[in-house]
């Protein structure tokens, strides 16, 4: 079910402007089986920046991600310690003036007890 969804809001929305990774100190290795090659990257730091319209989302965690030697991925695993919002300050303050217009034009009712 994650796959689908991932598909939809990255690709098919147009809901992300723009992503990109950030992996400090990343480590590459070799793995081997019997019959094939593996070229491994690990980032025990690593973060995902998503940007839409008006928010930027930084997941943070870990990364490892598995080649083949022509560099098919085979394995890609990002595993989550945290995640942050950030909201365009003119996305608050439109949402804010909004919020203060109903507040005005409906304000609360006095109840007399």
């Amino acid at each position: 079910r994650l796959l689908p969804r991932y598909f939809k809001l990255y690709y098919e929305g147009n809901e992300v402007t723009d992503s990109f990774y950030h992996l400090d100190d990343p480590k590459e290795f070799t793995a081997s089986t019997e019959s094939h090659n593996y070229l491994c990257l690990y980032s025990a730091r690593a973060r995902i920046v998503s940007v839409f319209q008006n928010v930027q989302v930084y997941i943070t965690g870990s990364l490892r991600v598995t080649f083949t030697n022509d560099l098919k991925i085979v394995t890609w695993e990002f595993d989550a310690h945290k995640h942050e919002e950030y909201y365009a300050r003119t996305f608050i303050d439109n949402a804010a003036a909004a919020f203060t217009r109903t507040i005005n034009q409906h304000p609360p009712s006095s109840s007399s007890a």
